[in-house]
């Protein structure tokens, strides 16, 4: 089977590089561009998944998330987000925002997300369906006493 490709787009190159890392590691093809390069990237990568940070908002606005679909219609996209920008992170669910992440990010989180939304890329899972969380391994809950 084919590595699933994933496009980090954040102007950040500390997140971009932080990101690439870790998803490489998961077995995952990643690319990094920032905002400014994101669509000559986004036509030549044809990735499965672009996470998305929210500057691309600040930047470009909204109306350009239909380009994104003109291009690749089957490519989801996941936001990050600050805490400061909760609410309209939400709110972009409504333009088509599969999910969204909060920074500081967590690793559990970002695996999870990716993986849900990757799957439902594929077809194997229906959007809005559950995914297991996963358990720590170390931990007090797992000391006998």
């Amino acid at each position: 089977m084919a590595r699933e490709k994933i496009l980090v787009v954040d102007n950040n190159r500390i997140d971009s590089w932080f990101l690439q890392q870790y998803l490489s590691r998961k077995d995952y093809l990643v690319e990094t561009t920032d905002i400014h390069h994101f669509f000559r990237k986004l036509e030549i990568y044809s990735p499965d998944l672009i996470i998305l940070s929210f500057d691309f908002f600040k930047i470009c606005g909204p109306r350009e998330l239909t380009k994104i679909g003109e291009v690749s219609k089957r490519t989801l996209i996941v936001l990050l987000v600050s805490h400061q920008e909760i609410e309209k992170g939400r709110m972009t669910r409504k333009l088509g925002i599969f999910d969204y992440i909060i920074k500081p990010y967590n690793m559990d989180e970002i695996e999870i997300v990716t993986q849900k939304a990757l799957e439902t890329a594929r077809g194997k899972r229906p959007v809005g369906a559950p995914v297991e969380k996963k358990t720590d391994r170390f931990g007090f809950h797992h000391l006998i006493g």
